[in-house]
This record gives structure tokens, C-alpha cells and sequence, in this order.
């Protein structure tokens, strides 16, 4: 069987970057999972085995992590940053964009090792693949070009942040390769018995109260296409719950017959996090990408499951979800009924600022970066009066204000189109940089070009 892998040039970067150098502290993303702890703790035991230099810096208020994964040896951990980080190389692991971690330094070199496909590429090289199940099955890939012996430790890490992220194999992002990798880990030693034990049996006695109290409060919406419960400071503290053991909840809510998007929203226990919350999203099926809705309120995480942060009450949560379901059920309508329109004529959009003025919406979360002499730009333009949102994605020489130069592109759709338009002008590429739209291109005085449809 042949095994297909990322951008090999990224992933021979990387390997570069692995071996020479002395130095790394790896780093994860806020609120860690099986597969940021699995790929953190199995790439730690790589560069050991390879001599080198390296720790593990997880923030104190990422503590206690959760109980399913105590068991895990946390050699060369920190929680403070080190002095020397500028002279070290950051590896980022499962990190979608920059600011999902503590970390700030200038001037250094960081790899970003991720699978999210709406990775905002800010290292110095990127390796992200989105045709991996997790980001651990990366980490193994890179563990093989490194020459590097299968541990027992090893193994039983990736294989962590293999069946979590797959959900034991059930998740739409297990494909050949998650198979190919668990064979490797077994035949390495792995007790599949004891790890599936550790991460899914023993559940402490308030975690069962607390998903008593989840199903207590389930609320159906849209004859059920939304399945949501929310949880309250008070619930964690009359149950003696901690925030971690909501972990699996939302996959009862996701498992109701009729739903589409599964929703759980936990009111956050710390002093100063009073009236904030934090909502997990769950998709059934393609028809709903939950990223995109994540995306529109800071968060992000996958097509299936994402998350975000919010100080919405109830009510609002509610509302801004249902539209936003709502949103990409009818342009999917809209799309299958006007199949036939692929493309747009370039004098049929008017891009320019004062047509931009007259849509009722505003661009967020704006990355950008500079690699390989090329400013890589990406942005979120929402606007909720038509119900739709795009990603933007482009690069651009440099010089050239990155914000101001998108604004002008995004095309005011006509009404009743629902589809995503970019209109490009005095574009420069450079043929090392990853270039992604999630649109129909559009060349003003040129061809047409259609791209396939990302992710």
C-alpha cells in the first residue's frame, strides 16, 4: 500500500530543523488533549533519543490536566518559560494559530507540526498536513525519517493522540494511514486493552454526577438539529467536578437521532473567568462545518469538532448558532440548485470600497506572516445580514497593506448568490508558498481559474 504524506519539502525541512539543531522547547495549544499531550510527550522522547536539548512547557493554569491522561511521564517538563527560549527552536504541536499558546518570543525559529486545516501557517517552516488524522500520526511520520526506534513510551503516546483524536477510530479523519500507524504502535508494544482502561473506564464518581446533570438540561432546536446543554459554575461545584471531566459529554448530545450540530456549553469555574464560556461543537455529518461557525467568534479546530470562547448568555448563544447552521444549510441549497453557476465575470462584482461600505459586516482575526519573501495573509470577513462568511487566504509582496488590499476584494455578492468570491489583482506568487483559496478564483483581464475547494 502506498501511504501518501504531506509536502515532502516541508516535511524534509523539518527534519533538517529537528537534526541540527541542539536546542527545542515544545509547546501545545490551551486546554490540551490526547493528541496535543500524546504528540508533545512523543516528540520529547524523539529528541531524547536523539540527544538533544529539549523540553516541554505547558502553563501553570493548564493544571491539573486531565485525569485520563495522569499516567503520561512528563520528562523535562516546565512550566515557566525558559531564559534561553530566543536560542532555542519552537516546536509547535496541534497548534492551529500562534496565539493558542503562552508563548511570545521574537526572532525565533519556530516549526509549526499541525493537522487543523485552518492552520494560519505562522512559523518560520510549516509542516501541516490535513489529510493526517492527528497531529501524533505527523509525529510518527517524522519519527520514521529520523530514524528513530519505536519506545514503548513513544508508542503508547501516539497512540494517545491517535485514538482520541479519531474517536477510537470512528471520526470521518481516520483513514489509511491512522490504521497503518495503530499496526506500528501495537507491534511496538502498545496494550490496547490498558490504554483504552486508562482513557475511558475508571471515571470518577463527579464526572458521572456531572453528565447526570448535562442530559438533565438537553435542549433540542430546529425540529432537532441543534442538540445543546450547558453547565453551570454551579454544577461544577455542587458536583465537586473538575472543568476536564466534561470531556465526552458531547458525544452523547452528537449520538441523537435527527441531529446535526451537538453543543455543549460549560460555564468557566475560575475567579476571573466569571461570566465567560467555553462551547464545544460537534458535527454529524458534511453537511455543517463547525469550524466555520468556531471561526466567527475567535475559535477554530476542525470540520467536525472545533470550539470557542464566548461571554454570550444563553439566549444569544443560542440565536448566533441556529443562524449560523442555518447559514450554511441554505447556501448548500442555494449551491445544488445553481450548480451550473461555477464562476463569476469579473465586471459582474464590484469590489471597490464603496461597495464594501454597503455591506453591513467587518473582517477579524487577521495572521499575517512573512516567509520565503512573500507576506502570507489570513482573515475571517463576516457579514451576518447575508448569513455567510469566507475565509480569506492570499499572499501578497511585501509592502503592500495586507488588510486594506483584502478589503477591497471581497465581492459584495449579488442577492440570492450564496457563494464565495475572491477577486485578485497585481498577484505576484511565489512557487514555494501555499496558496489556498476556499473560492473560485477570479483574474481580472485574464482567465478564469477554478480551484478546487479546500478542505
Amino acid at each position: 500500500m502506498t501511504i501518501t504524506r504531506a509536502d515532502p519539502t516541508t516535511r524534509d525541512e523539518v527534519l533538517v530543523a529537528l537534526r541540527e539543531g541542539e536546542r527545542f522547547v515544545l509547546v501545545t495549544h490551551e486546554n490540551p488533549d490526547g493528541d496535543a499531550l500524546g504528540s508533545l510527550v512523543a516528540m520529547q522522547g524523539v529528541l531524547r533519543a536523539l540527544e538533544k536539548d529539549s523540553v516541554m512547557f505547558i502553563a501553570r493554569e493548564e493544571f491539573p490536566l486531565p485525569y485520563e491522561y495522569a499516567f503520561f511521564a512528563f520528562d523535562g517538563l516546565v512550566s515557566d518559560i525558559p531564559s534561553d527560549v530566543a536560542g532555542r527552536t519552537i516546536v509547535f504541536l496541534d497548534c492551529g494559530n500562534f496565539d493558542r499558546n503562552a508563548v511570545e518570543v521574537e526572532d525565533a525559529t519556530i516549526v509549526n507540526v499541525d493537522h487543523h486545516h485552518d492552520n494560519t501557517h505562522f512559523g518560520t517552516i510549516n509542516h501541516v498536513d490535513v489529510g493526517a488524522s492527528c497531529t501524533a500520526e505527523i509525529v510518527w511520520d517524522l519519527m520514521r525519517g529520523l530514524d528513530v526506534a519505536l519506545t514503548p513510551q513513544i508508542a503508547e503516546a501516539l497512540y494517545v493522540g491517535l485514538v482520541t483524536d479519531t474517536g477510537r477510530f470512528m471520526y470521518e479523519n481516520t483513514g489509511p494511514r491512522a490504521h497503518v500507524m495503530a499496526a506500528d504502535l501495537i507491534e511496538a508494544g502498545v496494550d490496547v486493552h490498558e490504554i483504552y482502561r486508562r482513557l475511558y473506564e475508571g471515571v470518577p464518581e463527579p464526572k458521572l454526577a456531572l453528565l447526570t446533570r448535562a442530559l438533565a438540561q438537553v435542549q433540542r432546536f430546529d425540529g432537532g438539529r441543534l442538540t445543546m446543554a450547558r453547565l453551570t459554575r454551579e454544577d461544577f461545584e455542587q458536583t465537586g467536578a473538575e472543568e476536564s471531566y466534561t470531556e465526552g459529554i458531547i458525544d452523547h448530545l452528537r449520538a441523537v437521532q435527527g441531529t446535526k450540530v451537538a453543543a455543549l456549553a460549560r460555564e468557566l469555574t475560575g475567579i476571573d473567568r466569571r461570566g465567560a464560556a467555553k462551547v464545544s461543537l460537534r458535527a454529524t455529518d458534511g453537511e455543517i462545518d463547525v469550524s466555520l461557525i468556531a471561526r466567527l467568534q475567535g475559535g477554530g479546530g476542525h470540520r467536525q469538532a472545533a470550539g470557542f470562547a464566548t461571554e454570550m448568555h444563553l439566549a444569544e448563544l443560542v440565536a448566533f448558532l441556529r443562524q449560523a447552521m442555518s447559514a450554511q444549510l441554505d447556501a448548500d441549497r442555494m449551491s445544488s440548485s445553481n450548480e451550473e453557476v461555477s464562476t463569476m465575470e469579473a465586471s459582474d462584482a464590484d469590489t471597490s470600497a464603496e461597495a464594501l461600505k454597503a455591506v453591513p459586516g467587518k473582517c477579524k482575526d487577521w495572521k499575517a506572516a512573512y516567509t520565503k519573501g512573500t507576506l502570507m495573509v489570513r482573515g475571517w470577513c463576516t457579514f451576518p445580514s447575508s448569513g455567510w462568511s469566507m475565509e480569506l487566504r492570499h499572499a501578497e509582496p511585501q509592502g503592500i497593506n495586507p488588510k486594506d488590499l483584502l478589503l477591497e476584494r471581497v465581492v459584495a455578492l449579488q442577492e440570492g448568490i450564496q457563494a464565495d468570491v475572491l477577486r485578485v489583482i497585481e498577484v505576484e506568487y511565489d512557487e514555494k508558498t501555499d496558496v489556498e483559496y476556499d473560492t473560485v478564483t477570479i483574474l481580472p483581464d485574464g482567465p478564469t481559474v477554478e480551484v478546487q475547494r479546500s478542505g
